[in-house]
Formats: C-alpha cells, sequence, structure tokens
C-alpha cells in the first residue's frame, strides 16, 4: 500500500513535467522554421535582389493540434515562390513582410504565431536577415 501511495505521489509531479515538455516541444518548431525561412530569402535575395513578402499561412492560427500548411499560389510573391514549405503539418501561423527596396537596402521581417497551449495567449517568434529567429513574448507563453 506504501509502495501504491509512492508510485501516485510520483506519477502526479510527474505528468504535469511531462505534459509541460510537450508543449515546450511544439513550440520549438517555430524558431526552426524560421530559421529555414531566413535561409531561403537571403538566398532568394541573392539570386534576384529582392526580398520576398508571404501572407499569412496557415489563415488561422492552430491550436493544440497541427494543421496543414496549406501554401498555395496566390501571387508571384507567395510560398512557392519563395521556395520553402514545411514538412507536413504546423503548429505555427507564419508570415514574411519584406520592403519593395532593390539590393542592400531590402529589408524582411518573418513571423511565427501559436496558441500551442489553447489558452488565447499567442507565442510570438520573429526573425530578419541579421538575426537568428528571437522569442519576443515571455517564456511562459505557449
Amino acid at each position: 500500500m506504501i509502495t501504491v501511495a509512492i508510485v501516485g505521489i510520483l506519477s502526479s509531479l510527474a505528468i504535469p513535467q511531462y505534459e509541460a515538455f510537450l508543449v515546450r516541444t511544439k513550440r520549438a518548431e517555430m524558431a526552426m522554421n524560421l530559421d529555414g525561412i531566413r535561409s531561403v530569402e537571403i538566398g532568394y535575395h541573392a539570386e534576384w535582389d529582392v526580398f520576398t513578402s508571404c501572407a499569412l499561412t496557415p489563415p488561422s492560427v492552430p491550436g493544440r493540434t497541427a494543421i496543414p500548411f496549406g501554401a498555395t499560389i496566390t501571387s508571384d510573391r507567395d510560398w512557392n515562390q519563395l521556395g520553402w514549405v514545411p514538412d507536413g503539418r504546423v503548429y505555427g501561423q507564419y508570415s514574411i513582410d519584406a520592403s519593395d527596396l532593390v539590393g542592400e537596402l531590402a529589408t524582411f521581417a518573418a513571423d511565427a504565431f501559436a496558441d500551442i497551449d489553447g489558452d488565447g495567449n499567442l507565442s510570438h517568434y520573429q526573425t530578419t536577415q541579421s538575426l537568428k529567429p528571437v522569442m519576443l513574448t515571455p517564456n511562459l507563453v505557449y
């Protein structure tokens, strides 16, 4: 009986920690995808001398479950033109806002938003041509 009580106490401590670990793991997708987006944008700039903008995709912020990225050809400046789409489903919503300037003055900012724990508070990551992905919201926002 004492053994059962000890196992119950340990599991009551371990399960919340495990769930928090899973949420942090899902949120890490955004930084990895933004790093890939940053690399592809820099390559696109090297070839075309401009950066490209991409609309918010998927259309809404995914919640607790991953959804398809859903990049479709909507204009000459979109995810397919850039040549980047994630592998499989995503937990985040991604966008790129590029300036219309040409050459070295051109800039871009790529953003990712997620609400993995479903509480309505969005976590926000951002990257630019000169900065690796950084989290702009507090670390406790998932």
